[in-house]
This record gives structure tokens, C-alpha cells and sequence, in this order.
């Protein structure tokens, strides 16, 4: 009898043979490499037990396209035999033939785990700002639209912080762009850092971290978004903010700078459940705040309505100044 694997063995790519009823015939060394077998593959292995267990229900739509077309090709977690070998993302491929031991089937094996960083690593920097490392303006509109949209839903509330970076027009001229990039960064990681303290500060009652949203909107304007019950805990944060901004820092040329920001705070299901609108209101209060005196915070004011209707406490309704 001809043995028609020969040819496969050199072969760089991962192949399979499998049989008929989808059992696995040959492997050629570059598949038991990637399977991490070591010596021949066992012959009762399927096809379907290249599919990592998570993965059941798509091993049985294969079986089934197979039966029906005799072709198949798509992305699978590949199973590994050795058990501290995480599974491996492969493009899979397989179609059916005739041979002189009758009806086979062809698998191609191609890990896409190189790939698969680079798309993740593209998605990340597409959602990122590239001067600071926040979440940048497109990122954070959609993710805004997503909450409010379900915001009723899950009867839950938000806060929408507007920042503004009090003079860095000034602090462009006098100083150059690129200390201004440098104060921008800056402010970024003091807003990071404003977040965490007070987070820790407040405890168990604090904000879902995983669910605090800071970005940069363009120029000296940044946002936080965050889930609150009660309106003082993202006053709370909007405090903390101030504080830490009022620390002087080098900027790493022997210069140093004081940063303040302003900041306007609106509420959301209170002021509004679009996101045109709810930025519109936390943005004037932004001007509200910095228009009073710079380094303050204000609360949009908004007509009151019953709090059984929304769940919002009375502290959502006030207009606060902070230094």
C-alpha cells in the first residue's frame, strides 16, 4: 500500500489526516509540535478533541458543515496535550478528498497568536490617546452612549466630570509646546492617581473602579465617568482632584509648575440621558467654575424633581464652590 503521508513529514505547516467518521490518522511533526505531543499522536484522537472545552459547541458545527460541504476553515483555541500549555489560537482548515484508502480528510493547522496581539494591540491604540495614555475621545463617547443607553435599564446613576486645565495656553507660550504635552501627561497621571486615593479613601461605598472611565477629550479638556448613589461621591473625587493638581512638579527641564483645573460635574439620569447633552451641561458648569474663580467645582443646577423618580439624593441639586 502507498503511503501517502510521506510528502507531509517535511513540511513546515501543521498538517492532520484525519479518516471519515473524523478520527486522526497522521500528524505530521509540525502538528505534534504545536499539539505538544511528544512520539505519534494517539489514534482514537478526533477532531473534535482539538477544541479547547469551551469551545464544544463549535467542534459540533464543524462536524456538521463538514458532513454537509466537506470544507471548513476558522479561528479555534487548540487544545494542547500538555496540560501547562495554554491553548493556542490556530486557523483551521480542512477539507475533504479521495484517496486510494478511500475518503480523507485535509487539515491545516497556522497559529495566529502573533497576529491575534498585533489586531488587540491595534484595537487598544485606536481607544487610546496617544499623548497620555488615557482613553481618547471617540473611546469615551461610545462607551458613554452604551451606559446611558442601558442607564434606566439597570436603574443606575452616573457622574459626568468636565476638566479644564486652567492656563495651559499660557503655560504653551511661555514656556514652549512641549512642556505643555509634559503638563498634560501629568495631569492625566495626577487624575489616575485623584481617582485611586479617593477610592481608597471612600471603601467599600467608593465608585467600580472597572467602571470609572478617564479620558482625554482633545487640548486641556478631560472627562470622568462613574457609576455614584449619592452625589458627594463624585465630589468627593471632584476635592481630591484639587488637591492633588495643587502640588507643584518638574517638569524634568528644572522647571517647576503649578497645575489647577476646573471642574464641572453633571448627573445622569438628572440632567439628561443623552450624551450630547449631559457633556453640553457638565461643560457649562465647567465655565461656571472657572468663570468664578479657577481650581473650583461646580454642580450643574438643574429643577428638582421628586427623588422616589430618580433615587438621587437632595446633594445633586446644590451648586458647590471648591478650592
Amino acid at each position: 500500500m502507498i503511503d501517502y503521508h510521506l510528502p507531509l513529514v517535511s513540511i513546515s505547516e501543521a498538517i492532520l489526516v484525519l479518516s471519515e467518521n473524523l478520527t486522526i490518522d497522521f500528524a505530521n511533526p509540525a502538528a505534534l509540535r504545536m499539539m505538544c505531543f511528544e512520539g505519534d499522536c494517539p489514534r482514537d484522537l478526533s477532531l473534535r478533541d482539538l477544541f479547547e472545552a469551551s469551545s464544544v459547541a463549535v467542534a459540533q458545527e464543524v462536524e456538521s458543515v463538514l458532513t454537509l460541504t466537506g470544507h471548513w476553515s476558522g479561528d479555534i483555541w487548540l487544545r494542547r496535550a500538555d496540560a501547562d500549555a495554554s491553548p493556542l489560537p490556530v486557523r483551521l482548515v480542512v477539507d475533504r478528498y479521495q484517496d486510494g484508502n478511500g475518503t480523507r480528510h485535509a487539515c491545516i493547522m497556522s497559529d495566529i497568536s502573533q497576529r491575534m496581539q498585533t489586531e488587540a494591540r491595534l484595537r487598544e491604540l485606536s481607544q487610546l490617546d496617544s499623548l497620555t495614555g488615557l482613553f481618547n475621545r471617540a473611546y469615551f463617547l461610545r462607551q458613554l452612549e452604551s451606559k446611558l443607553h442601558t442607564l434606566r435599564r439597570e436603574e443606575r446613576q452616573y457622574a459626568l466630570l468636565f476638566v479644564d486645565v486652567d492656563d495651559l495656553k499660557e503655560i504653551n507660550d511661555t514656556q514652549g509646546h512641549h512642556i505643555g504635552d509634559l503638563c498634560l501627561r501629568e495631569v492625566a497621571r495626577r487624575l489616575r492617581l485623584a481617582i485611586q486615593r479617593s477610592q481608597h479613601a471612600v471603601g467599600d461605598h467608593s465608585p467600580d473602579a472597572s467602571e470609572t472611565l478617564v479620558a482625554r477629550m482633545g487640548g486641556d479638556e478631560f472627562v470622568i465617568l462613574l457609576p455614584v448613589s449619592t452625589g458627594d461621591e463624585a465630589l468627593h473625587i471632584a476635592r481630591t482632584i484639587g488637591h492633588v493638581m495643587n502640588d507643584p512638579w518638574q517638569s524634568g527641564e528644572g522647571q517647576q509648575l503649578t497645575i489647577s483645573t476646573s471642574i464641572g460635574i453633571a448627573y445622569a439620569p438628572l440632567h439628561g440621558s443623552s450624551s450630547e447633552q449631559l457633556l453640553q451641561l457638565a461643560d457649562r458648569a465647567m465655565y461656571e467654575a472657572k468663570s468664578s474663580r479657577k481650581g473650583s467645582v461646580h454642580e450643574f443646577i438643574w429643577q428638582r424633581q421628586p427623588q422616589d423618580q430618580l433615587g438621587f439624593e437632595t446633594g445633586f441639586d446644590t451648586l458647590t464652590t471648591e478650592s
